[in-house]
C-alpha cells in the first residue's frame, strides 16, 4: 500500500530528519512494529478508540476506529508515518493526520466546512492522538538505533 500523501490536506503532527546511515526499510519496519503493538505493551493503555495498523513500504498507517450504523468498524482519522527523501536534506520522517469521510459520524453538529478547521475538529475527536504522539519520540530513537547500517 503506497500512495502519494502530498495530494491530500493533512495536519502535520511530527517531522524528524533521519541520520544518513539509517536503513529506511528497517526503520519503517521497526516503527510499524511499535505502532502495531501499542495496545499489547500495557504502557499506554487504555486507549479510548480501537485502532488498526497497516504497514507501508516506508512506515505505517494507523487508523482510529468507530463502529458505524451497519456495525462495521470505520476509520474516523488516520495517522500516517512515512520516510520520504527530501532534496538537500536526506530522509525525513513525516507523521501526518488525515480525516476520513466518517470523521464526523459521532458529532452532534456537522464538521466545519473549512478544510483546516475540519481537520482540527477531526483530530480533536481522536482523543488518543496525544498519547500516541507522546510515545512516538522514544519509538523513533529506538528504530534509529536498530536500523543503523
Amino acid at each position: 500500500m503506497c500512495f502519494s500523501l502530498r495530494q491530500r490536506d493533512h495536519l502535520q503532527l511530527a517531522t524528524a530528519k533521519l541520520p544518513g546511515d539509517v536503513d529506511v526499510a528497517t526503520f519503517g519496519s521497526k516503527l510499524y512494529q511499535w505502532a502495531s503493538t501499542l495496545t499489547f505493551t500495557g504502557r499506554n493503555m487504555p486507549f479510548a478508540l480501537p485502532f488498526r495498523t497497516n504497514p507501508l513500504d516506508n512506515g505505517f498507517e494507523l487508523s482510529l476506529l468507530r463502529i458505524n450504523q451497519a456495525g462495521r468498524p470505520v476509520s474516523i482519522g488516520d495517522i500516517v508515518a512515512t520516510v520520504e527523501p527530501e532534496p538537500g536534506v536526506g530522509n525525513v520522517l513525516f507523521v501526518r493526520f488525515y480525516d476520513t469521510p466518517d470523521s464526523g459520524m459521532d458529532r452532534r453538529t456537522p464538521l466545519p466546512t473549512d478544510q483546516w478547521e475540519r481537520l482540527r475538529a477531526a483530530a480533536d475527536a481522536c482523543v488518543d492522538i496525544p498519547v500516541l504522539m507522546n510515545s512516538l519520540p522514544a519509538a523513533i530513537k529506538s528504530a534509529v538505533t536498530q536500523s543503523r547500517q
